[in-house]
């Protein structure tokens, strides 16, 4: 997203502007951006600073990292960038900052939801859907010995 910075005043510029996700290169092992990155901001001159503030809306395909389920998730997630008039040129480009915008706010470890049980780690049944009874006949031999000591 390319703005010429002649066009930037005191009043506020509303830019809306969907781009491709496989065009920034942004996709992992656990997450596929999909369909478009939508952009909405307002672009503002203060002085010598350029001032950009809006919303990006991503739709990504991950596979959670609990249970391992395929899902889509809608991620909205709202950005302020200030620039310095001097150093920008003749056009101000947002594509990297919003990359990184994006990239830096999306979690390490996605999940499907925030509550994700993941799946059991003796007979692998997701526990989102189904109980099993391996955890309540398990018992932990390493600590054993110590319930045996007088304290």
């Amino acid at each position: 997203m390319k703005i010429k910075v002649d066009q930037i005043k005191d009043k506020p510029i509303a830019l809306d502007e969907n781009i491709p996700a496989v065009s920034w290169e942004i996709d992992s092992s656990e997450v596929k951006f999909v369909d478009n990155i939508g952009i909405h901001c307002e672009v503002r001159r203060i002085y010598k600073e350029l001032l950009v503030q809006g919303e990006l809306t991503t739709h990504a395909e991950i596979i959670c990292s609990r249970c391992l389920i395929n899902t889509d998730k809608i991620n909205k997630l709202e950005f302020k960038k200030a620039y310095n008039i001097d150093t920008v040129g003749e056009y101000l480009n947002l594509d990297i900052d919003l990359r990184e915008e994006i990239l830096l706010n999306y979690p390490m470890k996605p999940l499907c939801m925030p509550d994700c049980k993941g799946l059991c780690s003796q007979c692998g049944k997701n526990l989102n859907f189904e109980k099993c009874g391996c955890s309540e006949n398990l018992k932990d031999i390493r600590f054993e010995e110590g319930t045996r000591l007088d304290i």
